[in-house]
C-alpha cells in the first residue's frame, strides 16, 4: 500500500487544533511507495521540506502536529489501497 504524506503550513505562534486546520496552507507532499521505508514524524521534528508556495525551494520547517493514517481504497479496485497523513508544520524560528 502507497502512502500520501501531505506538509502543511500554520502561521508561527498558532496552536495545531480546532478550525485552524484548515486554514493551513499546503507547502508539499510526496508518495511514499509500498516498498520503501514508511516516514514517521513526531513533533518538535525538523524538516527540509520543498516550499510549492516559493517555487519549491527547500526551505526548515518544524513538525507541530501528525495526524493519524488514514487509508481509502478507490470504488471496485481492490489493489489501490493508499493511506494518507497530514503532517502540520510551522516555519522554523531562527
Amino acid at each position: 500500500m502507497s502512502l500520501k504524506i501531505t506538509y502543511k503550513c500554520l502561521p508561527p505562534g498558532v496552536h495545531p487544533f480546532g478550525d485552524i486546520l484548515e486554514d493551513a496552507e499546503l507547502i508539499s507532499d510526496r508518495v511514499v511507495a509500498s516498498d520503501e521505508e514508511e516516514l514517521r514524524h513526531h513533533v518538535g521534528d525538523v524538516l527540509q521540506l520543498p516550499d510549492h508556495r516559493n517555487g519549491s525551494e527547500e526551505r526548515s520547517f518544524e513538525v507541530v502536529r501528525v495526524d493519524k493514517q488514514a487509508n481509502s481504497q478507490f470504488a471496485g479496485e481492490p489493489d489501490t489501497m493508499m493511506g494518507y497523513r497530514n503532517v502540520y508544520v510551522q516555519d522554523l524560528q531562527d
